[in-house]
């Protein structure tokens, strides 16, 4: 019953697919409003004690359209409020609310192909969906600095080499 998502359990392991890859699986508050749901039933299912993110296409998130960067919040604290080990499963580019919405998650294993970004300040912004704090207790301070002010990409194995991806 989801549009923008995709909800699918087997035994012990709940995942939860973005599915809107023609728009780079940015998060929209439609998007959000069903992650929140899905994640109320996960806490609610004894069942469950793992939860899968991950994305279809090629591009894990490219953040999220402007008129909705108040719902990427909404998103990540959906899956930060998940009291289920939660994985993010990377299979391409986590850009800004996209990045963030990996980083509320425990663990975070990426494909080699994927790229790391919080571009927010090029845009005079800064991140606003917990990235600023959950950063740099992944990857240090100054680390987390760098990413946040360069506005630059990484790639998976620096990702991997500072701690921001588990694989």
């Amino acid at each position: 019953h989801y549009k923008t998502i995709l909800y699918e359990k087997k035994g012990p392991i709940a995942y939860i697919t973005l599915n809107r890859p023609r728009a780079g699986n940015a998060i929209n508050a439609q998007m959000a409003k069903e992650m929140t749901e899905a994640c109320r039933g996960i806490n609610q299912d004894d069942e469950v004690s793992v939860v899968i993110l991950k994305a279809a296409g090629g591009v894990f998130s490219s953040g999220s359209e402007p008129q909705d960067w108040e719902a990427v919040s909404e998103a990540s604290s959906a899956i930060s409020s998940l009291e289920r080990v939660a994985i993010a499963a990377i299979n391409g580019d986590a850009v800004g609310q996209g990045l963030e919405l990996a980083l509320a998650c425990d663990m975070r294993i990426a494909a080699q192909g994927a790229r790391f970004c919080l571009p927010h300040t090029g845009y005079g912004l800064i991140p606003s969906g917990g990235g600023t704090q959950r950063l740099p207790r992944l990857v240090g301070r100054g680390k987390a600095l760098e990413m946040v002010l360069s506005a630059e990409p990484i790639d998976a194995e620096e990702a991997f080499r500072i701690g921001l991806v588990n694989k």
